[in-house]
């Protein structure tokens, strides 16, 4: 194993305009998105994972996205127009079946964000994946990787504190992404008196396992949180009207695969943890098919 087997970087230059939202920021689905080119371009991966499949014992296999998270440091979410964005993932713990992706997001060179993936290794065909073991070479890469001690883990927020994140010092791993998803259990009772937004899966929003990629649960996500906003629910005035709002940082776990025309509903209710978290369910009927949390942030919210 070397260290660009591991590790790997993965530059955008000079973001543009098609790249951007309607506030001339970068989106955070988009940033989810680059985090998978980044992890495609690791050497052992290959596109439609062919080089992977390739490790001994030859089969066709994929890394699906179990859970992940996304964090920005304090109010670094606006990027400057034009802007030299970076995405670089690190190889974490590799487990039997699962590998951790850890990530750094630099804006021109500043760090701006810190994210992490748990993939799971699966094989079989589209829609009828298992579980599959990680490939030995794969397994030895861990010992490469410049992996977060379980010391820096454990000084993580409890799961009653969720997703708050202002400041920096709390490692972004999976171990990270299981605390704050302890505090979402499943569709929220009606005494939470939860906002919900009702939408339908896009084929656009399918990949190529034939499943709806993880990227568009945050764009599913965020796209709620903008009807909260707009609308007279009782939660949007808990938050603010006034001033703009933001996704600090997002964390989801997908528990169901969904595809195109798959009719959803996207649940939000308060959390108990800092003002601004959100929990979040997507659900197919009684079916819980993603689970997260959010932490909503107001302040500057646009580049015009």
């Amino acid at each position: 194993a070397t260290a660009s087997d591991s590790r790997m970087a993965y530059g955008i230059p000079s973001v543009n305009q098609e790249q951007l939202d309607r506030d001339l920021s970068i989106p955070l689905h988009q940033l989810l998105t680059w985090m998978q080119s980044a992890r495609m371009r690791l050497p052992w991966v290959g596109v439609g994972y062919r080089v992977f499949s390739s490790e001994p014992p030859p089969t066709t296999r994929r890394l699906v996205v179990r859970a992940q998270g996304l964090r920005f440091r304090n109010d670094t979410r606006l990027a400057p127009p034009s802007a030299d964005v970076e995405v670089e993932v690190t190889v974490g713990q590799v487990g039997k079946t699962s590998i951790e992706m850890l990530y750094t997001v630099r804006y021109d060179g500043v760090v701006v964000a810190d994210a992490v993936a748990t993939m799971v290794c699966v094989s079989g065909a589209a829609g009828a994946f298992n579980p599959s073991q990680v490939p030995e070479r794969v397994r030895t890469l861990a010992a490469s990787a410049a992996t977060p001690s379980p010391a820096a883990s454990a000084a993580g927020p409890t799961a009653a504190e969720g997703a708050s994140t202002r400041g920096s010092a709390v490692t972004m791993d999976q171990a990270y992404t299981r605390r704050v998803l302890a505090t979402v259990k499943g569709i929220p009772p009606k005494d939470c008196n939860a906002f919900t937004y009702p939408f339908t899966v896009r084929f656009s929003d399918e990949d190529v396992n034939r499943h709806t990629n993880h990227a568009g649960y945050a764009r599913f996500c965020c796209d709620a949180v903008e009807e909260l906003r707009a609308s007279a629910h009782p939660l949007a005035a808990h938050l603010g009207h006034a001033s703009p709002w933001f996704v600090q940082s997002i964390v989801l776990e997908y528990v169901a695969e969904t595809k195109a025309r798959d009719a959803l509903t996207a649940h939000l209710w308060k959390g108990e943890g800092a003002m601004g978290e959100l929990l979040v369910v997507i659900s197919r009927g009684d079916t819980v098919c993603t689970k997260g949390v959010l932490q909503i942030t107001t302040g500057p919210g646009s580049n015009l």
